[in-house]
């Protein structure tokens, strides 16, 4: 395996951090399919070793290209302090744009278990099989929306009445090839709007979408947890909209990296 090495990046704690959910891990070398690649990656201590993808492709999946002085602007705030120093090595990826979008689309009152096997049935239904690392693609649109037999495959991988949402999206971007493109190379606003024009597409779902594939770092994903936390450690609280807005003018450009601290600190430590 071809070898890089890396500074604070822990890639553990990254894949697991609730923003990718198709890889497969077998003592600690964890085996990646973003979309229609499929790649390994093992790290020990500071060293990436890695085959089936190049290394600037490898460095742009994992986000390490990121400069974390760019967040120095929000250091002064001890909880974001506190969740930095615990989890310094955490990246957000850049995954592939349609399977983060019917990733979080399964996302609705799930876990990350749960989101892993809906996108595991998902690929093996409908995707092509690598005999090389004995798994499945995620498949692409029209893969997905030319089966026939779509819907009632689409409910057999369990994600109940987000299939018809998933078979829709696919539909779409299928007569409209382009439009994938077009969200990827969009400013923020004109991406979460694209988005949020899918079926089974919310606010909030269409913020982790530009957040984990598009890397528009000011998207600020209010979930759940995110609004435990801006009550409970910033005294925001308000509907969803008011709660998205009040969350971007607090956290600013690279807020969606800041909430993906936090995020991981209080689930992961159990604080809320």
């Amino acid at each position: 395996m071809k070898h890089v090495v890396v500074e604070n990046f822990n890639l553990r704690e990254t894949l697991y951090s609730g923003q990718f959910f198709n890889f497969k891990e077998y003592n600690s070398l964890f085996t990646i399919i973003n979309g229609q690649k499929i790649f390994q990656v093992k790290q020990e201590g500071n060293i990436l070793y890695y085959e089936n993808i190049l290394e600037e492709s490898l460095k742009e999946f994992l986000g390490l290209n990121f400069d974390h002085k760019k967040l120095t602007y929000f250091m002064h705030d001890s909880y974001f302090k506190e969740a930095y120093n615990h989890y310094l090595g955490l990246k957000i990826l850049k995954c592939d744009l349609f399977q983060t979008i019917i990733s979080f689309v399964c996302s609705a009152a799930a876990n990350q278990k749960k989101i892993e096997n809906n996108i595991q049935l998902i690929s093996e239904k409908f995707g092509l099989y690598n005999e090389k690392y004995d798994i499945y693609l995620f498949p692409t649109p029209i893969q997905l929306s030319s089966n026939i037999h779509a819907l009632e495959l689409l409910k057999e991988s369990k994600v109940g009445y987000r299939a018809k949402y998933i078979l829709s999206i696919a539909e779409k971007i299928s007569k409209n090839p382009e439009l994938l493109t077009q969200i990827s190379h969009a400013s923020y606003y004109t991406s979460h709007n694209l988005l949020t024009s899918f079926d089974g597409v919310g606010s909030k779902v269409a913020d982790c979408i530009c957040l984990f594939a598009i890397h528009h770092f000011e998207a600020f994903p209010v979930d759940t947890w995110i609004k435990k936390i801006l009550f409970s450690w910033y005294d925001i609280e308000g509907n969803q909209k008011q709660l998205e807005l009040q969350s971007k003018e607090k956290f600013g450009m690279y807020g969606g990296y800041i909430q993906q601290y936090l995020f991981h600190y209080a689930r992961e430590k159990k604080l809320l």
